[in-house]
């Protein structure tokens, strides 16, 4: 019973005689002030230390998502994502606060605001297909699992190399709070989500009478060009040097002396029909058009010269091809040599070169044996193309191909079931389902910011 309470019950009770004065009882309320005081000391140290710590960042709600509950450090992860990918680091500046930097000056919403904006419906568009893929039992692969614990791998190197801890280099990309855990959390979340969009994208399928319904309607943007341009600026007698050329090889030499690169400065391009550059599309469309036939044209005092190299509607009916390939991107010619060599010292049969990809292959289709199937002219870079459709190509050939990716240890399986038409065609078809399956996810789920979660992410 407190000090005041006994007071007042001393007030209530009638009064009664005693042989002697009252002794006057010694408050306690120092004390109790005092320990409460030393109690709230306490609470506050903690309070502060557990701040400070990054519990909250790790712990805390910022976000709600359908059943999910997003901590701060998982927001950062997509609010690093989005920042980097708008390009906001080139067009703000950082001595500045966000909320205080116009993205629109039409509605007068903020950096901040707009970066706030996009991260809540990442993370509402990507929640709602990994819920999607949960639901239709859809699980990670262990390559896809790999890939994960080689991105952290990678991760941690860096750390290394910055002589920091692979926890303290994520806080530093992130924010406070993130770390190995949270991140692994994030990584394997968002591989779930593009390994079922992609499981989705191959699985959709049409027969034929679909593909040449779509065919005829759209031929004009399934149907390509292969081609060489060459930008000259105002150098006219340029322009007319490369349409003299003669050949391909000349063209690209013309054009590579006159940009001062050793690359190859005209690569071909591959365009659809109806999205040809409109001065020369008529040009490259002429059904009269030749291998090798050259053109200058002129816009606004500058020239372009352009090589045509194929219609390549010319294949359409041609079966597809079907290759593997061992992907090697570290140790060059001699470590794909080396592969070739060892496969040619096997059985040489498609089954072991398979094997050998599953082991050696940096390309991501390691589990498939490096096969791919269906491969249709234009469809992959240009020395990886023009070694499966040579017209001598046999099954059973190897070689070594040199791309920007690297080095290709091919094998030739043979020709595919399809026709480069109807697999050009279901491209485009099964591009256009998935991008409106994809649109589907937009507004399925609402992203809710949470006031005191949201105080411990990063931007805000």
């Amino acid at each position: 019973m407190s000090a005041s309470q006994q007071k007042k019950n001393r007030r209530a009770e009638p009064a009664q005689a005693s042989p002697k004065a009252p002794q006057k009882q010694p408050s306690r309320a120092p004390w109790i002030l005092g320990g409460i005081g030393a109690v709230l000391l306490l609470v506050l140290a903690v309070f502060f230390a557990v701040w400070n710590s990054g519990f909250f960042v790790r712990h805390a709600t910022a976000v709600t998502v359908g059943s999910h509950q997003l901590s701060p450090a998982e927001y950062n992860y997509f609010y690093q994502n989005v920042y980097y990918n708008s390009g906001a680091q080139y067009m703000t500046d950082t001595s500045i606060s966000l909320d205080q930097q116009i993205y629109d000056e039409e509605s007068g919403l903020t950096w901040g605001g707009y970066l706030h904006q996009e991260t809540l419906r990442a993370i509402a568009t990507n929640y709602a297909v990994y819920d999607e893929a949960l639901a239709n039992g859809f699980t990670l692969s262990q390559a896809d699992i790999d890939l994960v614990e080689a991105d952290i791998a990678n991760i941690a190197l860096s750390a290394a190399s910055s002589n920091t801890s692979l926890n303290g280099y994520l806080a530093a990309v992130y924010g406070p709070g993130c770390n190995e855990d949270t991140f692994r959390d994030y990584a394997l979340m968002m591989q779930t989500v593009s390994a079922y969009q992609t499981h989705y994208a191959e699985n959709l399928t049409y027969e034929a009478a679909a593909l040449d319904a779509y065919y005829a309607e759209h031929a004009g943007e399934i149907d390509t060009v292969t081609y060489r341009s060459y930008s000259c600026g105002e150098d006219e007698s340029l322009a007319q040097e490369l349409k003299d050329s003669g050949d391909e090889e000349t063209f690209a030499a013309v054009a590579m002396n006159a940009a001062g690169s050793e690359s190859d400065s005209t690569e071909r391009y591959a365009s659809a029909k109806a999205s040809l550059p409109a001065a020369c599309r008529d040009w490259l469309t002429d059904p009269a058009r030749q291998y090798g036939d050259t053109e200058t044209f002129e816009e606004n005092g500058s020239w372009t010269a352009v090589m045509f190299l194929r219609d390549d509607s010319q294949y359409n009916e041609r079966p597809t091809v079907n290759v593997r390939h061992i992907l090697i991107r570290d140790g060059g010619e001699t470590t794909a040599q080396a592969v070739l060599d060892e496969y040619l010292a096997g059985e040489q049969t498609e089954d072991a070169f398979a094997e050998l990809a599953r082991t050696y292959t940096a390309d991501s289709n390691a589990e498939e044996g490096g096969l791919y199937e269906g491969v249709y002219p234009g469809q992959m870079l240009r020395p990886f193309n023009d070694w499966c459709f040579d017209p001598a190509r046999q099954p059973g050939d190897t070689d070594i191909v040199t791309t920007i990716y690297g080095q290709h240890v091919m094998y030739f399986v043979g020709e595919g079931s399809d026709t480069c038409v109807h697999a050009r065609t279901a491209e485009a078809l099964r591009s256009e389902d998935y991008a409106a399956w994809v649109s589907g996810f937009d507004g399925r789920l609402t992203a809710s910011a949470q006031s005191f979660g949201m105080r411990f992410t990063a931007g805000r």
